[in-house]
């Protein structure tokens, strides 16, 4: 018997609980606990706000899915209605409890992509406040993991202040915590367990022929003709006129947001602020970003001797939660510098965004590097993959698929195939010039047999999405069922090699 956590609250009206079906179906000899910041049975919006507000799902979609979690769950915690809730905290208090937590408040708060300008190393928020909201928050997970004396913590990966408490302090209290990688990751759809997001939980000793593998990257990788097209229509002129409906969008939005900090001001630290002024320039500078982008990128020269380096969506938690102190414009420069005199680097902007999130100056970090050449976003990456000499990357999933197409990867982050001996891993910058040299000579090569192995097993541990729905009302989904199956054999596998266990249920 295990006793198995979730949060929800990661998404503004807890849309998150929409991608939870799966819970139904998980054995019985998994007790449920749920954290939330949703109260389903308290609606913060007016009809106004609740017709002209939302993502594409409905409230009454939402309560459904909430209270199906809730009825399955041996307990179900209000985060709002906490003992913790509106406790005010000395600044003593607050450093005692980052030491118990082992890092900074303010570290964990930076994380945040709604607020925090990584360029500028600043935040509107309130400080103080937000301190006193991570105190909060810290406590009543604490409080939660300890007296449920949760064994799994089920969770993904989300920037916001209170999922990120979440993680740390689950870390902190030994809690095995299991990434839930849903997303496309993949020219498929389907999803992923890793342990702390970090390592691949292996759950299945199913067989995958390496040819199986390799036909789905033959055409394409996953950024295809379909993700570039979308975002062309998404960025074109074609565009204007759904933009100017964000009016009443922004108008409902201002309204639930109210609604929400009235019911706790924490929730003020959760949304960013809108107007009908900052989505037009944000609208602004996007297309701005885009049409620059398009005006100064080039179009590859495959007879050039080059180094690939796809660029992360500025905005994505891979990069503001899993490798917060990391600057790729900064690390370009780096790059650029450590690489050999007949090399130059092929810098990618990520082809689904087009290049939106890249700033003029962080732009014009790169542009005048002598050995740099800024890559067209919709340039199809598996060919550049193909005729490059090695791919760099910190998480990105080009990294993955350069060691499918059997290219080198030198890589600076902590994806779950950033390791040795997979791949050339950087830890030390002042290491950077001879890893290059290591990788375009072969020394030091990962074997290939390791690599496809390691492929073939990821392959394998894949729960793929025949056909993904989100319907409250749906039975026997088989995607959700297939997925509950797997994670019970994760949670059973690690929690049997988990010494760390019973001590903590003693304690």
């Amino acid at each position: 018997m295990s006793n198995v956590a979730l949060y929800i609250g990661a998404g503004y009206e807890g849309e998150d609980s929409l991608g939870k079906f799966w819970v139904r179906y998980l054995p019985e000899n998994h007790n449920l606990f749920v954290a939330s910041r949703i109260d389903p049975d308290v609606s913060p919006t007016t009809d106004n706000a609740a017709k002209t507000f939302g993502f594409g799902y409905s409230q009454e979609r939402i309560k459904d899915a909430i209270n199906d979690l809730k009825a399955r769950a041996v307990s179900f915690a209000l985060i709002y209605k906490s003992p913790h809730a509106k406790q005010l905290f000395s600044s003593d208090e607050i450093v005692n409890l980052e030491n118990w937590l082992e890092i900074s408040f303010d570290y964990v708060s930076s994380f945040d992509r709604r607020f925090y300008n990584t360029e500028t190393m600043s935040d509107p928020r309130n400080r103080n406040e937000v301190l006193q909201c991570l105190a909060r928050a810290v406590l009543f997970f604490r409080d939660f993991f300890e007296d449920n004396k949760i064994d799994c913590f089920v969770t993904t990966l989300e920037d916001d202040y209170p999922s990120v408490a979440a993680f740390y302090v689950a870390q902190r209290l030994n809690v095995l915590t299991i990434g839930f990688m849903e997303g496309e990751r993949f020219p498929k759809p389907g999803t992923m367990f890793c342990k702390d997001f970090d390592d691949l939980c292996v759950w299945s000793d199913r067989k995958i022929e390496w040819n199986e593998i390799e036909s789905l990257y033959q055409a394409s990788t996953l950024a295809g003709k379909t993700t570039r097209e979308q975002t062309r229509e998404h960025y074109g002129l074609s565009s204007v006129p759904q933009r100017l409906k964000s009016i009443s969008w922004i108008a409902g939005y201002r309204e639930y947001v109210r609604n929400m900090v009235n019911r706790n001001p924490c929730e003020q630290y959760i949304f960013e602020p809108k107007t009908i002024v900052s989505d037009v320039k944000d609208y602004g500078a996007r297309m701005f970003r885009r049409l620059l982008i398009d005006r100064v990128a080039q179009d590859p020269d495959y007879s050039d001797r080059f180094l690939l380096f796809p660029l992360h969506y500025h905005d994505d938690a891979q990069m503001t939660f899993r490798e917060p102190l990391l600057d790729q414009y900064d690390l370009i420069r780096e790059v650029s510098r450590a690489l050999p005199s007949n090399v130059c680097l092929y810098v990618k902007p990520h082809p689904h965004y087009s290049g939106i999130d890249v700033t003029f100056s962080n732009l014009s970090k790169i542009r005048s590097l002598r050995n740099v050449k800024v890559i067209k976003p919709d340039t199809p990456t598996v060919d550049l993959i193909q005729q490059s000499k090695a791919v760099i990357t910190v998480n990105s999933t080009t990294g993955f698929e350069a060691l499918i197409l059997g290219i080198p990867v030198v890589t600076f982050g902590h994806d779950f195939y950033c390791k040795e001996p997979f791949c050339y891993v950087v830890r030390d910058r002042n290491a950077m010039a001879q890893t290059f040299t290591d990788a375009l000579s072969g020394r030091h090569a990962p074997k290939r047999e390791e690599v496809q192995e390691f492929i073939k097993t990821v392959y394998g541990n894949q729960i793929w999405a025949d056909e993904v729905t989100h319907d409250a009302k749906s039975e026997g989904d088989s995607y959700d069922r297939r997925r509950a199956e797997a994670l019970d054999k994760v949670i059973g596998n690690h929690l049997r090699q988990d010494s760390r266990l019973p001590s903590l249920r003693a304690g």
